[in-house]
């Protein structure tokens, strides 16, 4: 193997673990509410499922990142965790009742969960150490953000494919997917490369998890984006549950998740170029502008040709935050505590914030229908009021290229 063919290598092991993973999403997010509610669940116990899975994050994702950074290992934890998550999508076929649904889907989707921050790690020390002068020059080193796009990519194609092969069917098919999905991404992990930190630090579990929420500008960030990020909450559990209510098919539902995720990949793929310009936290702004706008247009209406124009906003609303965040994490994190930094994003925001907003849509759709949506705009306003904060007391600087 030349030097020049390894990166690609590794890029392309990487890129494949995010297809699966988000592969799989694009079943679990638009369609597993469906077969929730096909097993008699009321719209606040779905919820009340959707948001433990992404609470159990908050327990489950920093101590595993701790014990990545402790070890220096990535691979093997996460090759552990998906086994354990395809076992448990086993069992769905013969658990029943709310609370053996509760117990199962913690364990399923909270093990997939607290891999994704390893593999982040994994992924953005692959993208440093092959760039030099922390620029990206054509033909050499590896892109984050292009890396990253396979798995928009393999979102869009299942939720696309999924709503056309749903159309007509059982509900029981959605559960097929998605144990055939938990399985595609263990194999994925099998193949990842094993990539290892160059620096480890000797501190317990407590005193790593304090140094990366005291550091600077930390605690603000995973505010900021936990916020913007929570906004879609609503949209991920009862989006295609309104939208069906409203009259629209699956196949046209399945593309309209698809459709949003063309903007995320074009974003991926020029993420390398927009870093070098625009700071990290501006970007977070840009998302929660537009998450906003997003919302506010989706609350008000069902009619089909300005969902598609809205659902394209999801490539911003999701991937500027997500991309903002995560390359200040990395640039900003102790040595040898970037897994910590990425598995307490993963936990705070997406876990702690996520999960609780989850759990408030239940309810929230409830009273308010797709009113709910005009909650969440809120979220997104004060998610880019505070991380236009966040760069008027953070000392800008230029970023390598992710």
């Amino acid at each position: 193997m030349t030097p020049s063919a390894a990166p690609r290598l590794v890029a392309w092991r990487l890129a494949g673990y995010y297809g699966a993973v988000f592969g799989a999403g694009g079943v679990l997010l638009p369609f597993w509410p469906s077969w929730l509610g096909a097993q008699g669940l009321g719209a606040s116990e779905i919820g009340v499922l959707l948001a433990a899975a992404m609470v159990a994050r908050i327990l489950a994702t920093p101590l595993i990142a701790r014990v990545a950074d402790t070890t220096g290992e990535r691979k093997r934890l996460v090759v552990l965790l998906c086994a354990a998550s395809l076992a448990c999508w086993a069992l769905f076929p013969v658990v029943a009742g709310f609370w053996m649904l509760l117990i199962v889907g913690v364990l399923a989707q909270g093990s997939s969960a607290a891999s994704m921050p390893l593999v982040e790690d994994m992924t953005l020390g692959a993208v440093r150490a092959s760039t030099r002068d922390g620029v990206v020059r054509a033909g050499e080193g590896l892109e984050y953000g292009r890396i990253r796009l396979v798995g928009s990519v393999t979102f869009l194609l299942a939720a696309a494919l999924g709503g056309v092969w749903l159309t007509g069917r059982a509900a029981d098919h959605v559960l097929v997917l998605m144990i055939a999905g938990a399985g595609w991404v263990f194999v994925a992990a099998l193949l990842l490369p094993d990539l290892r930190p160059t620096e480890r630090l000797s501190i317990d579990l407590v005193g790593g998890l304090r140094t990366v929420l005291t550091r600077p500008g930390f605690a603000p960030l995973f505010l900021a984006a936990g916020l913007i990020q929570a906004s879609h909450m609503v949209y991920y559990g009862f989006g295609t549950l309104q939208w069906r209510a409203a009259g629209l098919s699956d196949g046209f539902i399945g593309v309209l998740w698809a459709e949003g995720v063309v903007a995320e990949i074009a974003l991926f793929w020029y993420a390398a170029a927009l870093m070098r310009r625009i700071h990290p936290v501006h970007m977070m702004v840009l998302g929660g502008a537009i998450g906003a706008l997003r919302w506010l247009g989706t609350g008000a209406t069902h009619d089909p040709i300005p969902l598609l124009v809205l659902q394209a906003l999801h490539g911003v609303s999701f991937g500027a935050t997500h991309i903002g965040a995560l390359h200040f994490l990395r640039e900003r994190a102790p040595a040898g505590l970037t897994a910590t930094a990425q598995g307490l994003y993963s936990a705070l925001a997406m876990g702690m914030l996520g999960g609780l907003t989850m759990m408030a849509s239940g309810p929230l759709v409830s009273a308010l229908g797709a009113a709910a949506y005009f909650v969440m705009a809120a979220m997104c306003v004060a998610g880019a009021a505070l991380a236009w904060w966040l760069s008027g007391s953070t000392r800008t600087h230029r970023h390598p290229a992710v």
